[in-house]
């Protein structure tokens, strides 16, 4: 069943590998696999993944891909696979809307997503290369990031402490819900 959540991102894209820890079976402990569905409204790049990388959780084994589409693309993945935004290459005409599926036995288990309604409007105004760098280096240590680090990823940290800087400014921005 589709949850009763919905997250726009416009002129914005979280280009850093990771899995999707506010819905991930693995630790949520969800009895059936829980997906992400995005819809993309642009052509070009869109997102990249790491084939299979959902049955190594919370390892990475494999190198990533990145799926080209047209407008109105839409691309449903397991939350447990590790994907990246692709780097924004239409500004602020960037636009993509994502959802949550999951089995209607599991809901109780993310009853923290039902009712959100985000939109995200940023500026990706980061150099290329900077972008670059920090996908290699979350496509490198996504153990790190997405389970050492579950916590702080999950709830926003105090503003401004280091690890909102650290998370806010040069892992992902600010993507908390």
């Amino acid at each position: 069943m589709f949850i009763n959540y919905i997250y726009k991102m416009r002129g914005y894209s979280i280009s850093t590998f990771h899995r999707d820890i506010t819905s991930s079976k693995s630790i949520f402990n969800t009895i059936y696999p829980v997906y992400t569905y995005i819809t993309y409204h642009n052509i070009g790049r869109l997102l990249s993944i790491a084939p299979n990388s959902y049955k190594t959780t919370p390892f990475l084994w494999n190198r990533a891909l990145t799926i080209r589409g047209f407008e109105n693309t839409g691309i449903l993945f397991d939350c447990d696979l590790i994907h990246a935004g692709a780097i924004n290459e239409f500004g602020d005409k960037r636009f993509a809307i994502q959802y949550k599926i999951c089995h209607q036995e599991d809901l109780y288990k993310l009853t923290h997503l039902i009712g959100i309604n985000k939109i995200k409007i940023g500026k990706c105004s980061n150099s290329y290369y900077y972008e670059y760098f920090l996908r290699k280096l979350s496509l490198l240590l996504p153990f790190i990031f997405n389970h050492l680090l579950t916590n702080l990823l999950q709830e926003k940290p105090e503003k401004d402490s280091f690890f909102d800087i650290i998370i806010s400014k040069f892992y992902i921005g600010d993507f908390y819900l």
